[in-house]
């Protein structure tokens, strides 16, 4: 029970941290989608998120926490490089994009064709960053058996998908209402320098 509750407490709260969510609801407003399909969006961080944190734990307990203990937060640093190169890739990208057009109806995607665009793979990297936080806890309760190790899990996984949804919703509830020709025009970009900033963050701690 205390792991239990320990694992969705650390996975409700770290997960509050705007580095988690603040890309996900900048991604948003650049593609005008719903307080609704901002908070749906989340649970695809949430879950790549999950299943890193869950893996790296697992990889633990197989191969000893003797062995990565003094490593376990190298995986957070490269994560973070990883952020920052996808955030200046996707940027760059977008500001090309529309460096090279000469007229202003092409931003933002179409809503009645949106949900083919959405980028699954940006949500999926966002959430590649695994939480420090809740390994020494998973590494005790695999070390207790696979039934102790899925739970507490699970536990983690609700806390998360809790934290992101709550987030991402209300928080573009606010956002949706901010109509600004910077936003409109370069919303991939700032998402961009958005996940590139979050990444150079979670690199330095």
């Amino acid at each position: 029970m205390i792991l239990l509750l320990s694992a969705i407490t650390i996975g409700f709260i770290h997960s509050l941290s705007p580095a988690h969510w603040l890309p996900i609801v900048l991604l948003g407003k650049g593609r005008r989608w719903k307080p609704e399909g901002v908070a749906a969006a989340s649970l695809v961080t949430g879950f790549s998120h999950i299943v890193v944190t869950s893996a790296i734990a697992l990889l633990a307990v197989f191969l000893g926490e003797k062995i990565l203990g003094t490593d376990l937060e190298r995986f957070e640093t490269y994560s973070g490089y990883g952020l920052i190169f996808f955030g200046v890739i996707y940027g760059g990208l977008a500001y090309w994009n529309h460096y090279r057009c000469h007229g202003h109806g092409h931003h933002g995607p179409d809503p009645k064709s949106e949900k083919s665009k959405r980028p699954i793979g940006f949500l999926i990297a966002v959430g590649l960053a695994p939480c420090v936080a809740i390994l020494p806890l998973l590494i005790a309760a695999g070390l207790k058996g696979w039934a102790s190790f899925t739970t507490s899990a699970l536990a983690f996984s609700l806390g998360v998908f809790a934290a992101l949804g709550f987030s991402t919703y209300a928080v573009s509830r606010g956002a949706l209402k901010l109509d600004h020709p910077f936003l409109e025009h370069y919303g991939d970009v700032v998402t961009g320098v958005g996940v590139a900033l979050t990444g150079l963050f979670v690199a330095s701690i």
